[in-house]
């Protein structure tokens, strides 16, 4: 995600300068990263209990159930972390402090939640993931929208004295 988005930023600033929007980049982009994350976020899904019992032991098969149940939230979050480049490049972070805000707000909630209410470990790991999911579908409906009504922004010409 890191490298995806340090590219992208380039990619961003160049595609609004030559094109007055962003967004194809952005749809694209948001395509091509679930494209690339859904295969192993779906054997991660189908099969990381038996994965890591093959791999670490019977011992780690509750370690694989708590991958199982976070990797639709991670898969989601792997796809929206890059697409926070747009929310820079057009001038939008408030986008970005929102979302976070949001974020840690639901995180905070399952966490409370699971522990206090259910006082159940698994069922904090899906109150988590689905924060996770609703934070991060958010933040990539967002970053869709900021592109989408981008408009070109001409840079004033200094003056002489």
């Amino acid at each position: 995600s890191t490298s995806v988005s340090t590219v992208l930023r380039k990619r961003a600033g160049d595609e609004l300068r030559r094109a007055g929007n962003l967004t194809g980049l952005c749809a694209r982009t948001a395509v091509n990263l679930a494209l690339l994350a859904i295969v192993p976020f779906y054997v991660l899904w189908q099969y990381s209990e038996q994965v890591f019992a093959l791999v670490f032991g019977w011992q780690w098969v509750e370690a694989g159930q708590i991958v199982r149940i976070l990797s639709p939230g991670i898969m989601l979050e792997f796809i929206a972390l890059p697409l926070f480049v747009f929310f820079i490049v057009t001038h939008n972070q408030r986008y970005t402090f929102r979302i976070q805000l949001l974020s840690a707000s639901l995180l905070l909630t399952s966490l409370l939640l699971g522990r206090f209410v259910w006082e159940s470990f698994v069922v904090t790991c899906m109150l988590i993931s689905a924060a996770l999911i609703l934070a991060n579908a958010l933040a990539i409906l967002a970053a869709l929208n900021v592109a989408r009504q981008v408009r070109p922004v001409v840079a004033a010409l200094p003056t002489t004295p």
